[in-house]
């Protein structure tokens, strides 16, 4: 069987993921009869991707100094009346930035509700703090925002996407907002290198110039044999203090 690479370019992240295929690209081979995933395993899988797709779209689009938002209410709307008064909130954002010839605002977003009081986690890109507390005390019923800045000493903000996107597993639909300028993540599909097949058998992987290897991990099938999966940041990010606390809060 042929052996790919899959390269994803996220911000300062690097994600290589080595597999076989039991189709070879480029030719045609008879396919077998569908056999539809399970229920279960398709759901699984679906959650997977979404959370590979979720950590993506956040180190594609935001840096150091951008912003992490928590915007509660002391009166608590209706989930309806809270994604209404977010996109207000987005909408006034915009308008005072349109007015200074400024664009649009980045943002992704997401809303807690089940089991706890409502509140929205935003990652926006850098606005002042002024900016931020004005537009959302016109928020009828409005708590006090919480402003942080996403940390430096390390763009891989997975533990991040991975929290807020625990807040939300219980729910069903659309998991997340966002703006529509976001730039999506950069995937390649390549040939696999010798040096490649080496690293999938256990051996040294390749790492890119400038970038420190940060995971690694390899995975076998009974169909396709193993495959690997190998996470890089680049260099000048890189620190010794890769932490978050348990609730997702910057440090």
């Amino acid at each position: 069987m042929p052996l790919y690479k899959k390269i994803i370019k996220a911000g300062d992240v690097l994600e290589h993921e080595t597999y076989f295929s039991v189709r070879e690209r480029g030719k045609t081979v008879p396919r077998e009869p569908r056999r539809a995933p399970t229920t279960e395993a398709q759901a699984k899988l679906n959650e997977i991707n979404r959370i590979k797709h979720f950590r993506r779209k956040i180190n594609a689009n935001f840096v150091p100094g951008d912003l992490y938002l928590t915007l509660p209410y002391a009166d608590e709307p209706t989930p309806e009346e809270a994604m209404r008064y977010l996109s207000n909130f987005i909408r006034r954002i915009n308008y005072s930035r349109k007015k200074a010839n400024l664009e649009n605002v980045k943002f992704i977003a997401v809303t807690e509700y089940q089991g706890k009081r409502l509140h929205h986690h935003v990652i926006m890109s850098r606005i002042s703090a002024e900016e931020v507390i004005a537009q959302w005390e016109k928020t009828p019923g409005a708590g006090n925002v919480e402003i942080q800045t996403l940390y430096s000493h390390d763009t891989d903000y997975s533990n991040l996407a991975d929290y807020l996107m625990k807040e939300t597993r219980s729910r069903t639909g659309k998991r997340w907002t966002e703006s529509r300028n976001l730039k999506q993540p950069t995937i390649i599909y390549t040939n696999a290198s010798k040096q490649d097949k080496k690293a999938l058998q256990g051996g040294k992987p390749y790492i890119p110039k400038g970038y420190t290897l940060i995971e690694e991990n390899r995975v076998a099938n009974d169909i396709t044999g193993i495959s690997c999966y190998f996470k890089y940041i680049k260099n000048a990010r890189l620190s010794n203090s890769r932490t978050q606390n348990k609730k997702g809060k910057i440090r």
